[in-house]
């Protein structure tokens, strides 16, 4: 078997250098074998690849990832700020994965070459921090939420204004926004979760305001999760809570009354089963040139 790519490389994906699947193209049968070993586990200059096995964790697996994440990362000119949300933002949603899904999970994070800015006065490097975390599964995101609100006939608290949100939003079904795309969205409302054996969950409220925090903090992003064939777009003047803890996904940040905002959510061009997370970042070094 050959692989064969015609990549032109950029700040968002240059990445794939680094990609175990190189490996297959070696006709040395050790470097064909050193592929499910790459594959599983990498950390090597600017890349950092694991699978954490969702039946053989250590009870402090996501403090782990954390640690790993941090030391990858310190050796890079960026902000320690950044470095620390984007450590808990993988550690959240490793923890997701293994608690959720109870699957393994992936985490792949590349970090790009310098790059220059052209016409900028304070030379500075920009550096492309590109970060997938993916578990592969026949449960999507809105799944368990669905059968324990949508399809319920007795939910009550926090849970019954979701099935109040559902009634208003049902209304508005159609091609292009489907009742999984409500239930993917209220997967990340404050303590809902879609666990049978919890009563108020945690729900997304702390990754997406890591992920907004992110966001604001890069030059530019590309953020979004995928899962069965829908898609998430995650764009940090939409990421934000109202006083209640409620997610709108639109701009009057309204989940009850209005549905989310058209470039936010559409159809996916492959079908994941399960869910991944792309989480893009063009982050600016903390050094000019010549300091």
């Amino acid at each position: 078997m050959q692989i064969y790519l015609n990549v032109k490389p950029s700040i968002g994906i240059e990445g794939i250098a680094s990609s175990p699947l190189l490996l297959l193209n070696n006709t040395k049968i050790s470097s064909v074998k050193k592929y499910p070993v790459k594959f599983a586990k990498d950390a090597y200059l600017k890349h950092y690849r694991r699978i954490v096995d969702a039946r053989n964790v250590s009870s402090n697996v996501t403090g782990d990832i954390y640690t790993e994440i941090d030391s990858c990362l310190k050796v890079f000119d960026l902000q320690d700020e950044f470095i620390d949300k984007v450590a808990l933002t993988i550690s959240e949603l490793v923890g997701n994965a293994i608690e959720h899904a109870k699957t393994d999970c992936l985490i792949d994070v590349d970090v790009t070459t310098p790059y220059r800015k052209e016409g900028e006065e304070n030379i500075r490097s920009y550096y492309g921090v590109n970060i997938v975390v993916l578990n592969f599964s026949p449960k999507l995101l809105g799944d368990d939420l669905k059968e324990k609100v949508i399809y319920a006939e007795d939910v009550t608290g926090r849970y019954s204004n979701v099935k109040e949100a559902y009634d208003f939003h049902s209304n508005y079904f159609s091609e292009s926004y489907l009742e999984d795309d409500f239930c993917n969205i209220s997967a990340f409302q404050h303590k809902i979760s879609g666990r049978k054996d919890i009563a108020n969950g945690v729900g997304g409220t702390g990754l997406t305001t890591l992920i907004k925090s992110l966001e604001k903090m890069s030059d530019n992003y590309r953020c979004y999760v995928i899962t069965g064939s829908r898609c998430i777009n995650f764009d940090h003047q939409f990421l934000e809570y109202n006083q209640d803890g409620w997610l709108g996904f639109n701009d009057n940040n309204d989940y009850f009354t209005s549905v989310p905002d058209s470039q936010l959510i559409n159809e996916c061009l492959i079908y994941m089963p399960g869910t991944a997370y792309n989480l893009n970042f063009v982050m600016k070094g903390e050094k000019i040139d010549g300091d």
